[in-house]
């Protein structure tokens, strides 16, 4: 067999010109030593007998087809220049350290898989993409990408994937773009219990998210596919880049969300200029930037309805036919929302509310839902209320139209995978706000249980019998005109303060006395004052 043994043996860098348009090799062997380097002014093929030795440097201007022999095992650089694309057609080569260094906007295209071991250098004075086609570009476990920016990276458009083998907890920034003029890295922070034959694969999609949140108002049109193998105790943590253009919008708005294929999930969601932030822990993911969405578990008590021997809240309201009726729209126009069908079991609608833990008066989200008479809050479908906007830790408020608020103390509670809170143990859920020493957060009923103080009728920040803004005048004056004997009778109204549908001033279960004796004490004086 013929065999083309060419060597330099120069102990500085030697240039060798191979033919203008190939170097073709059907059968020889090609050795360039270390220190030397080869320069191709066309392309390479090495076809199926031959064998390409490379100890020192290959520079090529055109195209890459392998179809031989490839000896890896020594350092080794192929790099791409000049003023033309280069295809890749890597066969089963696997490269050491893979220059870039075209001029102007010329790239190197991938027609199979490549794996790059050491080091993939963006090291161009234009703007040269590697562009996967519908191939993946694999870099080693130790291997590196440099020189990468908004005009040289990564292109993952078609169906071909950027990937990098893992052995243990680290980061890794992915210099992906879905096209040409799209940089859209995502920077990957990693850890898990175990890597076996551990990888990591992205991909860049110029497009909303398929089953992106119907009710989701602000978004970006970008995604990420992120796929992970071999990691047991899989967790990453991701920060993507998008670009301004993507916005729909709100910016500040706009949280790191991942799609397991069936859910979506805000773990450590957070926004930056121009990123998203959040943690995966599915091994299919696709990340993208939304609407925060959070979820509550919570159980709490109103004082107007609770019945303390039997331990719940009254269905009066909506065991009426007629007040039922009125009851279709959530009673808070900040948060409107309107139900064909009110649950069963259900006491009254409420407002929750997830509020900033650095400022509990900020409020991020708020939805109307359900308080059941049993305590719990729900939604219209019996789940755990959803809430858009928020933090992955907040404060979680609940407001009722005719109680003092209540809410978590200032540290947050975590509302993606929440956790039960129950008010009605109050010391445990309940922030106390210590400048408030004339009352409790809430109402401790004869039982043991605590209450979402009573009787707060005209929705401000107190109970009170006299003095401005009081809840006695506001029922007589507002709600029945100034008539002291007035009744109004099957109603949903906010001067029903024993919520037994029926609002009265004087008479049998009246609200003034439910005001003054049940919630007050009999202190015409006492003013309770909302913990917040």
């Amino acid at each position: 067999m013929k065999r083309l043994f060419l060597s330099v043996l120069c102990a500085v860098p030697a240039f060798c010109f191979g033919q203008a348009v190939l170097l073709y090799n059907d059968g020889a062997t090609v050795k360039v030593q270390a220190g030397a380097t080869l320069y191709v002014e066309g392309g390479i093929q090495n076809t199926a007998t031959g064998t390409i030795d490379n100890d020192g440097v290959i520079e090529v201007k055109g195209n890459f087809i392998n179809a031989g022999t490839w000896e890896p095992s020594q350092p080794n650089t192929l790099k791409f220049s000049g003023n033309v694309n280069s295809d890749v057609t890597p066969g089963s080569a696997q490269f050491q350290t893979v220059v870039i260094q075209k001029d102007a906007t010329y790239n190197v295209n991938l027609l199979g898989n490549v794996t790059v071991n050491t080091n993939l250098d963006f090291n161009s004075t234009g703007a040269s993409k590697l562009v996967c086609n519908n191939f993946d570009l694999k870099i080693g476990s130790s291997g590196t990408v440099t020189g990468y920016d908004a005009d040289e990276y990564v292109v993952t458009g078609g169906t071909g994937m950027m990937q990098k083998s893992v052995t243990a907890n680290g980061s890794f920034t992915f210099p992906v773009g879905d096209d040409l003029t799209d940089y859209s890295p995502i920077t990957s922070t990693y850890t898990g219990s175990a890597y076996s034959s551990a990888t990591l694969r992205v991909k860049a999609n110029d497009v909303t998210h398929p089953n992106k949140p119907s009710d989701a108002t602000d978004f970006i049109s970008r995604y990420w596919d992120v796929d992970a193998s071999g990691i047991t105790g899989y967790s990453n943590s991701l920060v993507g880049t998008y670009l301004p253009a993507d916005v729909t919008g709100t910016a500040s708005l706009i949280k790191g969300a991942s799609y397991n294929g069936s859910a979506w999930n805000y773990a450590g969601a957070a926004a930056g200029s121009n990123t998203v932030t959040g943690t995966v822990s599915a091994t299919s993911s696709d990340f993208t930037g939304s609407n925060f969405f959070g979820k509550v578990n919570l159980i709490a008590f109103l004082q107007g309805a609770y019945n303390v021997g039997t331990g719940e809240m009254s269905t009066t309201l909506t065991g009426n036919a007629t007040i039922l009726a009125q009851m279709h729209n959530s009673p808070y126009a900040d948060a409107p929302m309107y139900v064909a069908t009110i649950p069963a079991n259900v006491t009254d609608w409420v407002k929750v509310e997830l509020r900033d833990p650095a400022n509990p008066a900020t409020v991020f989200g708020k939805t109307s839902a359900f308080i059941k008479k049993t305590g719990e809050i729900i939604d219209s479908t019996g789940s755990y209320p959803r809430i858009k906007n928020g933090n992955p830790t907040s404060v979680v408020a609940v407001v009722h139209r005719t109680h003092l608020s209540i809410r978590t103390p200032n540290a947050g509670t975590d509302v993606v995978n929440p956790s039960l809170i129950n008010f009605s143990l109050d010391t445990l859920y309940a922030y106390r706000n210590p400048a408030n020493n004339n009352n409790s957060a809430m109402k401790l009923m004869s039982n043991g249980k605590f209450c979402m103080w009573a009787c707060n009728g005209n929705s401000n920040t107190t109970v009170r019998y006299n003095g401005p803004a009081n809840d006695r005048d506001y029922l007589l004056g507002t709600i029945l005109g100034g008539n002291t004997g007035g009744v109004i009778s099957n109603t949903y109204s906010t001067g029903d303060y024993n919520m037994n549908g029926v609002v009265r001033y004087n008479g049998p279960a009246n609200d003034r006395d439910f005001l003054l004796g049940t919630t007050l004490g009999g202190n015409t004086g006492a003013v309770l004052t909302q913990h917040f």
